[in-house]
């Protein structure tokens, strides 16, 4: 079967291009011929499609508006993107009359493509299915997150509380832009209404998203995947003395909290070691510590910047377990599977998807969001009880299968499947 695939990048830059990259490669090793649509850049993988990618915005190759160049031509570009692009529909067209795609799988198209791709595609009678990776159809600014935390007043108060809370970089007119555009979108040109079905990674997704107006009928779960790579962990897991964080060290990651939680721990004393992967000491806010608490941090922890893959994966072969310490919805972060991949337990708040994608006591262990005495709690019992560590290090490779390649391909077949059929009657 020929799949269009749509993407705003074609090189990885994270989470959501890894998914496309492994899906593609996933789809073909399963004899089914996957055609991309994104945008021209010279990071590119080298695709023989590349002459019908649309042109980056302004014409600037970067993959972060902060770095553009402000010109009037590139926020003319910007604001076409965000509302509906001709230019983008155009290319794709004739992408889709050259090549005669049977469905498209649309990934992240919003702000750098077009929610314009849905037409293109529904022009030449191609079913569409979206997969979602944020929660940008609920939420303008996409993440429930807002300048006092986790926020859903969108929800329950509609898309104008994201301009009276400044949601978008604390600005007005970004703010207005972004309800303008969502509003536009939603319920003058009901674009969205034309997408056959919206593919969640987790439930909760898929509750926010009914929550937001769309028909359960349309919205099918199906987590993110990735390959089991130990089915029972390093053999001397009970003997490791490293715990393992590895992300962006932001607020809303809760580095900061993790670090109160260490400290509170006092498992230095007891020889467990605390390893941090993702950025420096500089980008850690330091507002909830002393100096000389910051400075013991610093002493006591292992800190590396962002480094390869093969680094983190030797630091995950050699944990004891992991810790997302999040303050928002993580919506299936990869940072989890890639644990339950080495078979590592992980520490995450009692919220949002962690919920469904941790078994407390059974794959790892629920504290109180935002508590880093809690966290602390959780991370010494982890570190000492050596009988409880091992039971969950046994548990993960069965709850893992959920999350296969294996289990992904099939259900992702079976949906495309039905849905072409669909079209057919």
């Amino acid at each position: 079967m020929k799949i269009l695939l749509i993407n705003y990048r074609y090189f990885i830059s994270g989470g959501p291009e890894r998914y496309m990259f492994n899906v593609k490669a996933l789809l073909e090793k399963n004899g089914h011929d996957v055609i991309p649509f994104s945008i021209k850049s010279p990071k590119n993988v080298q695709s023989s499609y590349e002459e019908y990618f649309a042109e980056p915005l302004g014409n600037q190759d970067t993959p972060y508006f902060d770095r553009y160049k402000k010109t009037p031509n590139l926020l003319l570009d910007v604001i076409t993107r965000l509302f509906y692009s001709f230019h983008v529909k155009k290319k794709l067209e004739s992408l889709i009359q050259s090549q005669r795609p049977d469905i498209a799988l649309i990934l992240h198209h919003y702000n750098k493509l077009s929610p314009s791709v849905i037409d293109a595609c529904k022009r030449f009678g191609l079913p569409v299915l979206m997969r979602l990776s944020d929660f940008f159809l609920v939420c303008p600014g996409a993440h429930f997150w807002g300048p006092e935390g986790v926020c859903e007043r969108c929800l329950s108060e509609g898309y104008l509380a994201c301009v009276k809370g400044k949601c978008i970089k604390g600005s007005i007119i970004g703010s207005l832009l972004k309800w303008a555009a969502i509003v536009f979108h939603r319920k003058i040109l009901k674009i969205y209404d034309k997408v056959d079905f919206f593919i969640c990674p987790t439930e909760l997704m898929k509750e926010k998203m009914i929550l937001g107006g769309f028909p359960e009928r349309k919205l099918i779960t199906i987590p993110t995947f990735t390959a089991l790579r130990e089915k029972r962990g390093n053999q001397a897991v009970k003997t490791a003395s490293q715990i393992l964080y590895f992300g962006r060290f932001t607020y809303e990651k809760g580095i900061d909290l993790l670090l109160k939680a260490w400290l509170e721990s006092k498992l230095f004393d007891k020889g467990i070691n605390l390893t941090i992967i993702g950025g420096s000491w500089d980008d850690i806010d330091r507002k909830n510590f002393t100096s000389d608490e910051f400075q013991k941090v610093k002493s006591q922890v292992n800190c590396i910047q962002f480094s390869s893959s093969e680094t983190i994966e030797s630091h995950l072969k050699s944990c004891r377990f992991t810790v997302i310490p999040s303050r928002w919805y993580d919506n299936l972060p990869n940072t989890l599977l890639e644990a339950y991949s080495y078979s590592k337990p992980v520490i995450v708040p009692a919220f949002g998807s962690f919920l469904e994608t941790v078994i407390d006591n059974k794959t790892g262990l629920l504290y109180s969001p935002n508590d880093p005495s809690s966290l602390a709690e959780k991370m010494r019992l982890l570190a000492t009880d050596d009988k409880l560590l091992e039971s969950m290090v046994h548990n993960i490779p069965a709850f893992f299968e959920q999350f296969s390649p294996e289990n992904h391909l099939a259900r992702l077949e079976n949906l495309i499947k039905e849905t072409v059929s669909r079209k057919e009657i």
